[in-house]
């Protein structure tokens, strides 16, 4: 019985063998459960612990019997040690899987909320843009077929006023678009050539009145007529001129040449008169104005000022300029002063004044200025004033 017993001490997983269990091989098997084998030794030691029990019952002395249970004991809590183990490392296995799965998974879960969150944020924005866009393509739609119904009714009236010629049509055809941001411009560049073509006063002062207001905004274009009707105007005037009696006679003009003098002969002063008006109000905003090539007749410009004022090839013909402006002006050449006492001026360029001493002097028994204030000057008049506007300025 003793043999046997010590045999059962030297097997694997015997109860002689649980200092072994205990201090080493219990850690060498949870070793090895890590590589497969950790089922197999819980198997070993139930098996061992079946054994010792089987064997307790068949021994004669109690204290061989008492010693096979102890052992049979110690198996079989070693046993269920190694499963609690074997457990509680599955379990942490599975929560080290979880965590890498966890870790794994972080940064796309991350990147996928940031995405979520942008998209969040965004779609207001983009329902905003989406919507701005749409407006802003409708209202640009609209604007353009605006323009184009008004580029088609600015094309109908041009020909309506090109085919008529009449005062009505004219007028009628001119007036909303005077009125207009889009047309304003073209609309008075229209009036100046209709103006400066025309021979009817009555269309002449209604098409005018509508289109310009005398001021530096419209003091090109009024000029521009100016031009235009004297340039028509002018073989008129020379083939009506009487040198003989010094005066015009009509009676030498065609019907349609009577037609463009007696024009001429309302525009030109109207025009003069309220570019005088114009000049009076200077501030300073008259400074360089073109008036070269300008027909400026019968005006009353008493006080205007023409400083640095453009006057090349610039008729003046009965124009009062008693107290006028006229220094600074240096762009004269070919500037004629007829039946115009320039000396009544307030103030003259040295280089002007040289130039008028010598092209247009006082003449006695001459009338000068305007029909209703035409006078004649002296020679002592003349000379006096002559050294006022030599004096240093």
């Amino acid at each position: 019985m003793n043999t046997e017993l010590e045999e059962l001490d030297r097997t694997p997983g015997s109860p002689t063998a649980e200092p072994a269990l205990k201090g080493g091989s219990l850690k060498e098997t949870t070793q090895d459960a890590s590589e497969g084998s950790f089922s197999e030794e819980i198997t070993s030691l139930r098996g061992a612990a079946m054994e010792l029990l089987a064997r307790a019952t068949r021994e004669s002395s109690a204290s061989e019997a008492g010693a096979a249970l102890e052992r049979a004991a110690s198996a079989l809590k070693s046993a269920a040690a190694m499963g609690m183990v074997k457990s509680k490392t599955s379990r942490v296995e599975e929560e080290i899987a979880k965590l890498r799965h966890a870790n794994n998974t972080f940064r796309q879960r991350e990147r996928s909320q940031r995405i979520r969150d942008y998209v969040e944020l965004l779609t207001p924005t983009i329902a905003i843009v989406t919507l701005g866009a749409t407006l802003a393509t409708q209202s640009w739609q609209f604007h353009k077929s605006e323009q184009l119904k008004g580029d088609e009714a600015w094309r109908d009236a041009v020909k309506a006023i090109s085919t008529s010629g009449a005062l009505a049509p004219g007028v009628v055809s001119l007036e909303p678009f005077l009125q207009s941001g889009n047309y304003k411009a073209q609309a008075k560049d229209v009036s100046v050539s209709l103006i400066s073509s025309s021979t009817d006063t009555a269309f002449f002062y209604s098409l005018f009145a509508s289109a310009f207001t005398i001021n530096w905004g419209d003091v090109n274009r009024i000029l521009a007529i100016n031009r235009a009707v004297y340039s028509r105007a002018t073989p008129i005037y020379q083939k009506a001129w009487d040198a003989a009696k010094m005066e015009d006679d009509p009676s030498k003009l065609t019907d349609d040449e009577r037609k463009i003098y007696d024009y001429a002969n309302v525009v030109l002063p109207f025009i003069t008169r309220d570019i005088g008006a114009l000049f009076k109000t200077s501030t300073g905003t008259a400074l360089k104005t073109d008036m070269s090539s300008t027909y400026i007749i019968d005006g009353d410009w008493r006080g205007v000022d023409l400083k640095w004022v453009n006057i090349s090839g610039a008729v003046f013909l009965r124009v009062d300029l008693q107290n006028a402006d006229l220094s600074g002006i240096t762009d004269f050449e070919g500037a004629a002063f007829m039946n115009t006492a320039w000396w009544d001026a307030k103030s003259i360029s040295p280089a002007l004044l040289s130039y008028l001493l010598a092209t247009y002097p006082y003449s006695a028994g001459v009338e000068y200025g305007p029909y209703e204030r035409k006078r004649r000057y002296t020679e002592d008049e003349y000379r006096s004033a002559i050294r006022r506007l030599s004096k240093p300025q």
